[in-house]
């Protein structure tokens, strides 16, 4: 269960770096976005982006399947009931892939010398 919640939030810091990267106040997108993953990962689909989009609208079953779970808070708080998981391996695939067409985007924005 603490690997889902840490592989949740990465998807959750790496979608919303990329808002970031295009001038998206923290506010703005805890308002608009929350921790909903699913809304988060279709925004960044809808930007159209040639390198990132692809790769999240790729993974996106496994985002939806993990978001209802860490929306709600669940990896945080004991919550019984049957539950049905993504694969852990799917999610670490798609942060591999995601992570390097982010990093560029983000990285030109942040000048860090």
């Amino acid at each position: 269960i603490p690997t889902y919640y840490l592989l949740g939030h990465a998807i959750e810091v790496a979608l919303k770096s990329f808002f970031f990267s295009f001038g998206s106040s923290y506010g703005t997108l805890k308002k608009k976005l929350g921790h909903n993953l699913s809304k988060t990962a279709r925004r960044v689909i809808n930007a159209g982006s040639s390198s990132v989009s692809p790769v999240v609208q790729e993974h996106l079953g496994a985002i939806d399947m993990l978001n209802p779970y860490y929306q709600a808070k669940e990896f945080e708080y004991r919550v019984t009931g049957p539950k049905t998981y993504p694969v852990k391996e799917a999610l670490f695939a798609f942060l591999d892939a995601v992570i390097p067409k982010i990093e560029p985007i983000a990285m030109s924005v942040y000048k860090i010398k």
